[in-house]
């Protein structure tokens, strides 16, 4: 049993939406399928939060910091670029984004940290949903705090449906 709580946790904690069959699956109640995947994507929040700031913290330090302050290395990252860019000479372009990405910017300008805290755990993945959050927004108290309301709200949501209906996967 205890195997099975893990396995539904750490579903929960990376694609929220598909630990909902896995709790029915194991005939988990309906207090256990909303205790063990709220638990799963808080954790889930909790530690991507932490590994996106880490890794924003490390490509800060290292464009900024160390890059920037070392003449030699400055030098000859321009002297490469040069290179390759008198090798293989490119028309300028304009940047070009997918419509992924426009799709994100979209929700972050039209519905803020609320409409990537509401599609994080129903179309996003937590990693996903989480790095967008934290980027956009800062690994604040308030922004962790409404990833995980809104991870229990969906996570009531799904096991409302799922236990108290006959509507299934």
């Amino acid at each position: 049993m205890f195997g099975k709580i893990i396995i539904l946790i750490l579903i929960s904690s990376i694609k929220f939406v598909f630990a909902f069959p896995v709790a029915i699956a194991n005939k988990f109640s309906f207090h256990e399928t909303v205790l063990y995947t709220s638990i799963g994507g808080i954790l889930g929040i909790l530690f991507f939060g932490f590994v996106t700031n880490q890794l924003i913290k490390l490509y800060n330090w290292f464009v900024h910091v160390y890059m920037y302050n070392h003449i030699k290395i400055r030098r000859r990252l321009k002297s490469v670029k040069d290179f390759f860019t008198n090798l293989f000479p490119k028309k300028k372009k304009k940047k070009i984004f997918s419509k992924k990405t426009k799709r994100f910017i979209r929700i972050k300008n039209k519905w803020g940290l609320f409409g990537i805290a509401f599609l994080t755990p129903l179309i996003l993945s937590i990693p996903i949903g989480t790095f967008l959050a934290i980027r956009f927004y800062k690994a604040t108290k308030r922004t962790i705090f409404i990833l995980c309301l809104f991870v229990i709200i969906w996570s009531l949501f799904f096991s409302s449906i799922i236990y108290f209906t006959s509507i299934r996967y």
